[in-house]
């Protein structure tokens, strides 16, 4: 028998960014030999690129080598695919995330994050619209801000830790986990329902256990947003997590003080091969 098993795993809440198109999403695929020329003898090919047209200013282009895992995503304004502007993503041989950021409209925006092979982050950067705000050096216990003074990075982080205990115990800030329909339990019940094992992955696969690891923003409406992959498996295995993440009904939205705020998930989803 061959069936879908689910792990959660880790949930933590920061700032939203790239939303999602609502409209009917359009798929195109396009084959690649190894020297990364095209190709009509998909059966060969070496690399596959999917393009999905999400709205007339949303394409994501998602490469892959042609039986494993995803080696970048891209993300543009244009059908010319010449304006980035959304969710880049890098993987390692491994089909681990290597680094991931934003751009809006050509300029490198908001946090962009690098990554070791256990998906530790190693350094990230801020930017508002090209300009670097910040820098943190989490090998080199490092802060640098924008015009180049740096700090100790844990002495700086450990006094914001400490406001937010105190914050806390004083009452002034109160927060709440996005939750999707009142508990836990039902979003386990909604993915093992509604996932399917791709008979792709089926063919491509041995007997065994394929993991997939799926970072999403749910926004202050409830919606899930700017979905994408930690750990990348394979084609039809990464976009049936991805479907089914996108399609979820509504969250209960998280809050803080009262207000909603973004709030972001990351899980881990297994497929489990079975001949």
């Amino acid at each position: 028998m061959k069936c879908a098993l689910l792990i959660i795993c880790l949930l933590c809440i920061v700032p939203g960014a790239f939303i999602q198109a609502q409209e009917k999403k359009e798929l195109s695929y396009y084959a690649f030999d190894s020297a990364w020329n095209p190709t009509t003898n998909v059966a060969e090919a070496a690399y596959l690129m999917q393009l999905t047209r999400e709205s007339d200013t949303a394409f994501i282009c998602r490469y892959y080598t042609a039986n494993n895992a995803m080696l970048r995503q891209e993300a543009y304004a244009d059908a010319a695919l010449s304006i980035p502007n959304g969710r880049f993503c890098w993987y390692d041989a491994n089909g681990n995330l290597d680094s991931t950021g934003i751009f809006e409209q050509g300029k490198k925006d908001l946090n962009w994050y690098y990554y070791n092979d256990s998906l530790k982050t190693t350094i990230s950067f801020y930017y508002n619209m090209g300009q670097l705000q910040e820098t943190r050096d989490y090998v080199h216990n490092i802060f640098t801000d924008s015009i180049g003074n740096q700090t100790n990075l844990k002495e700086k982080d450990s006094i914001a830790r400490l406001q937010y205990k105190a914050d806390s115990a004083s009452g002034k800030l109160l927060q709440k986990e996005a939750m999707y329909k009142g508990d836990i339990s039902n979003w386990t019940k909604y993915i093992s329902k509604n996932m399917e094992t791709p008979k792709r992955l089926m063919n491509l696969k041995e007997d065994g256990l394929y993991g997939i690891n799926v970072t999403f923003t749910i926004d202050k409406k409830g919606h899930t947003t700017d979905i994408y992959l930690m750990h990348s498996c394979e084609l039809s295995a990464d976009n049936e997590v991805c479907r089914v993440i996108a399609e979820s009904p509504v969250w209960q939205p998280a809050t803080k003080n009262g207000a909603t705020v973004f709030f972001r998930q990351r899980q881990w989803l297994y497929f489990q091969v079975s001949k």
